[in-house]
């Protein structure tokens, strides 16, 4: 039943209506029509007259084997299929995503229906080993962010750096140093009315008060 809607030619009402279908499939009672659904897709993701980017995307949601996709010569598909839950684990993947993160920092998401900003960032924070490898994408977002990305932008990358909370006995590493300087000259981040900005800065061991910050990042 979840296949029949999914024949309508408006491409964003096909969107809408998969969007749900990969939502309604993953559950046990309707399970059985995962292959007929991952088919339409592959279909679809092949098709140069579709946006094919999205539906790859939307095979990865369903856990379906997209690996292949990894080295399609379109960029936005290659993001796509590297953000699969299934391919956490791929080196090729991490790679496709740090790159985007860089690319992203520097120009904006070009198509935000595919895949935002925090997305991109959730994953690289979950697959690199070393903040190191996002630090300098990291401090540029940081830099264009606003309070509001205290759990989407500047708060997951500012963790991210301070995984292990500051203390007064911490040397600063020069991407943790380079990182909060990022936060230190954005008057947009220091907003001291909202208190979920505070609970980012205390779990990262920080205060949240600029000039405090600031002579934390000047230590030696």
């Amino acid at each position: 039943m979840v296949v029949s809607f999914l024949d309508n030619a408006d491409q964003s009402q096909r969107k809408r209506a998969v969007q749900a279908a990969v939502s309604h499939v993953k559950t046990s009672a309707l399970a059985d029509q995962r292959t007929a659904l991952a088919a339409r897709l592959r279909s679809w993701a092949a098709d140069p007259s579709e946006q094919r980017a999205y539906w790859v995307r939307q095979l990865g949601e369903l856990d379906n084997h997209t690996e292949q996709d990894l080295s399609d010569p379109d960029t936005d598909v290659r993001i796509c299929t590297a953000l699969a839950p299934s391919l956490a684990e791929s080196a090729t993947a991490t790679n496709i995503i740090v790159a985007a993160l860089a690319d992203v920092a520097d120009r904006g998401i070009p198509e935000p229906d595919l895949y935002t900003l925090s997305e991109l960032i959730d994953a690289a924070i979950a697959r690199v080993d070393d903040f190191e490898r996002i630090a300098a994408p990291a401090q540029a977002i940081i830099r264009q962010a606003d309070w509001t990305g205290f759990d989407t932008t500047w708060g997951p990358l500012l963790l991210a750096a301070f995984d292990t909370p500051y203390n007064e006995q911490t040397k600063l590493s020069t991407a943790q140093r380079d990182t909060l300087a990022a936060l230190v000259v954005n008057p947009r981040i220091w907003n001291y009315q909202i208190g979920n900005s505070s609970l980012v800065f205390r779990r990262a061991g920080l205060p949240f008060d600029r000039e405090a910050c600031d002579r934390i990042t000047e230590q030696l």
